[in-house]
Protein backbone atom coordinates (compact mmCIF):
# COMPACT_ATOMS: atom_id res chain seq x y z
CA UNK A 1 0.00 0.00 0.00
CA UNK A 2 1.66 3.12 -0.95
CA UNK A 3 2.03 5.64 2.25
CA UNK A 4 3.81 8.48 0.47
CA UNK A 5 5.37 9.32 -2.61
CA UNK A 6 8.28 6.42 -3.06
CA UNK A 7 7.25 4.64 0.18
CA UNK A 8 5.24 1.33 0.25
CA UNK A 9 4.16 -0.50 2.93
CA UNK A 10 4.19 -4.06 3.31
CA UNK A 11 1.24 -5.96 6.23
CA UNK A 12 -2.28 -5.61 6.50
CA UNK A 13 -4.05 -4.00 8.93
CA UNK A 14 -0.89 -2.06 10.57
CA UNK A 15 -0.39 -4.78 12.91
CA UNK A 16 3.17 -5.21 11.90
CA UNK A 17 4.83 -3.38 9.20
CA UNK A 18 7.68 -3.02 6.89
CA UNK A 19 8.21 -0.79 4.48
CA UNK A 20 9.81 -0.10 0.69
CA UNK A 21 11.55 2.82 0.17
CA UNK A 22 12.61 3.36 -3.21
CA UNK A 23 14.81 6.00 -4.37
CA UNK A 24 16.43 6.33 -8.14
CA UNK A 25 15.32 3.30 -9.18
CA UNK A 26 16.54 0.98 -6.19
CA UNK A 27 14.46 0.24 -2.91
CA UNK A 28 15.34 -0.29 0.61
CA UNK A 29 13.17 -2.82 2.87
CA UNK A 30 13.14 -1.69 5.97
CA UNK A 31 12.42 -3.75 8.52
CA UNK A 32 11.70 -7.45 7.62
CA UNK A 33 8.01 -7.69 9.00
CA UNK A 34 6.80 -11.50 9.46
CA UNK A 35 6.83 -14.56 7.16
CA UNK A 36 3.43 -14.03 5.62
CA UNK A 37 4.53 -10.62 4.38
CA UNK A 38 7.19 -12.09 2.01
CA UNK A 39 4.59 -13.24 -0.68
CA UNK A 40 3.34 -9.40 -0.80
CA UNK A 41 6.66 -8.53 -1.54
CA UNK A 42 6.57 -8.69 -5.41
CA UNK A 43 2.96 -7.39 -6.22
CA UNK A 44 3.74 -4.19 -3.92
CA UNK A 45 7.33 -3.68 -5.67
CA UNK A 46 5.52 -3.88 -8.79
CA UNK A 47 2.64 -1.13 -7.72
CA UNK A 48 6.23 0.88 -7.61
CA UNK A 49 7.29 -0.18 -10.72
CA UNK A 50 9.74 -2.09 -9.52
CA UNK A 51 11.11 -6.13 -9.27
CA UNK A 52 13.11 -7.90 -6.20
CA UNK A 53 16.24 -6.94 -8.52
CA UNK A 54 15.66 -3.66 -7.28
CA UNK A 55 15.66 -4.38 -3.79
CA UNK A 56 19.26 -3.25 -2.69
CA UNK A 57 19.36 -3.44 1.25
CA UNK A 58 17.25 -4.84 4.22
CA UNK A 59 18.03 -2.23 7.27
CA UNK A 60 16.32 -3.49 10.78
CA UNK A 61 15.58 -0.20 13.24
CA UNK A 62 15.65 -3.41 16.06
CA UNK A 63 18.85 -3.89 16.81
CA UNK A 64 20.94 -3.39 13.42
CA UNK A 65 23.19 -0.80 15.52
CA UNK A 66 25.33 1.10 12.48
CA UNK A 67 26.14 4.13 15.14
CA UNK A 68 24.71 7.11 15.73
CA UNK A 69 24.07 9.62 13.01
CA UNK A 70 25.88 7.43 10.62
CA UNK A 71 24.30 7.85 7.19
CA UNK A 72 23.68 4.16 5.06
CA UNK A 73 25.18 3.65 1.80
CA UNK A 74 21.57 2.26 0.78
CA UNK A 75 18.65 3.62 -1.75
CA UNK A 76 17.28 6.62 0.37
CA UNK A 77 20.00 7.28 1.92
CA UNK A 78 18.81 7.10 5.63
CA UNK A 79 20.50 8.91 8.63
CA UNK A 80 20.84 6.85 11.71
CA UNK A 81 19.48 8.31 15.21
CA UNK A 82 19.94 5.96 17.64
CA UNK A 83 16.73 5.22 20.52
CA UNK A 84 17.23 2.93 22.79
CA UNK A 85 14.70 1.37 25.26
CA UNK A 86 12.61 -0.94 22.99
CA UNK A 87 15.72 -2.82 22.73
CA UNK A 88 19.16 -2.14 23.44
CA UNK A 89 19.68 -1.33 19.53
CA UNK A 90 16.71 0.53 18.69
CA UNK A 91 17.28 3.31 16.05
CA UNK A 92 15.03 5.63 13.53
CA UNK A 93 15.53 6.39 10.77
CA UNK A 94 15.57 9.93 8.80
CA UNK A 95 14.83 9.59 5.43
CA UNK A 96 14.68 13.77 4.41
CA UNK A 97 14.42 13.28 0.76
CA UNK A 98 11.08 11.49 1.55
CA UNK A 99 10.10 13.74 4.15
CA UNK A 100 10.24 10.71 6.52
CA UNK A 101 11.10 9.37 9.82
CA UNK A 102 11.00 5.38 10.38
CA UNK A 103 10.62 5.28 13.68
CA UNK A 104 10.08 1.59 13.72
CA UNK A 105 9.20 0.50 17.61
CA UNK A 106 10.75 3.82 18.82
CA UNK A 107 6.90 3.98 19.09
CA UNK A 108 4.01 2.36 17.72
CA UNK A 109 0.64 3.98 16.96
CA UNK A 110 -1.25 0.69 17.66
CA UNK A 111 -0.86 -1.79 20.35
CA UNK A 112 -0.71 -5.56 19.34
CA UNK A 113 -1.38 -6.31 22.95
CA UNK A 114 -4.72 -3.92 23.61
CA UNK A 115 -5.59 -2.53 20.44
CA UNK A 116 -5.42 0.66 21.05
CA UNK A 117 -4.55 3.63 18.64
CA UNK A 118 -2.35 6.75 18.95
CA UNK A 119 0.82 7.10 20.03
CA UNK A 120 2.62 5.27 22.84
CA UNK A 121 5.52 3.10 24.11
CA UNK A 122 5.12 0.04 21.49
CA UNK A 123 4.52 -2.69 23.82
CA UNK A 124 7.48 -5.69 24.30
CA UNK A 125 9.54 -2.54 25.46
CA UNK A 126 12.63 -3.88 26.99
CA UNK A 127 13.15 -0.33 28.87
CA UNK A 128 9.77 1.90 28.67
CA UNK A 129 11.95 4.83 30.52
CA UNK A 130 14.29 4.55 28.10
CA UNK A 131 12.54 4.74 25.13
CA UNK A 132 10.43 7.58 26.59
CA UNK A 133 13.79 9.66 27.34
CA UNK A 134 15.25 8.62 23.50
CA UNK A 135 12.10 10.42 22.37
CA UNK A 136 13.85 13.47 22.69
CA UNK A 137 16.32 12.91 19.88
CA UNK A 138 13.31 13.01 17.54
CA UNK A 139 12.17 16.38 18.41
CA UNK A 140 14.03 18.40 16.25
CA UNK A 141 14.00 16.22 13.29
CA UNK A 142 11.42 17.43 11.01
CA UNK A 143 9.17 14.63 8.43
CA UNK A 144 5.51 14.59 7.52
CA UNK A 145 5.49 11.15 7.50
CA UNK A 146 6.48 8.97 10.18
CA UNK A 147 5.60 5.10 10.10
CA UNK A 148 5.98 3.04 12.67
CA UNK A 149 6.50 -0.68 12.88
CA UNK A 150 2.68 -1.00 14.63
CA UNK A 151 0.37 1.06 13.17
CA UNK A 152 -1.12 3.19 10.78
CA UNK A 153 1.99 6.22 9.19
CA UNK A 154 1.59 9.26 11.87
CA UNK A 155 0.78 12.48 9.81
CA UNK A 156 0.49 14.87 12.70
CA UNK A 157 4.27 16.18 13.02
CA UNK A 158 7.13 14.41 14.88
CA UNK A 159 6.42 16.70 18.30
CA UNK A 160 3.09 15.53 18.57
CA UNK A 161 3.84 12.16 18.30
CA UNK A 162 6.32 12.69 20.61
CA UNK A 163 4.21 14.74 23.13
CA UNK A 164 1.54 12.14 23.20
CA UNK A 165 3.98 9.18 23.69
CA UNK A 166 5.02 11.00 26.84
CA UNK A 167 1.49 12.22 27.86
CA UNK A 168 0.55 9.05 27.92
CA UNK A 169 3.72 7.11 29.54
CA UNK A 170 2.72 9.93 32.37
CA UNK A 171 -0.52 8.71 32.92
CA UNK A 172 0.35 5.22 33.60
CA UNK A 173 2.98 6.30 35.69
Amino acid sequence: MKIAPGIHRIGDRSIVNSYLLEDAGEVTVIDAGVPGHYRDIPGELALMGRTVADVRALVLTHGHTFGDGATLDVPGSPRVILTPGHTPGSAVLHVPSRNALFVGDALATYAVTTGARGPQVAPFTADAAQAVASLARLEAVSADVVPPGHGDPWTAGVQEAVRQVRQGAATRD
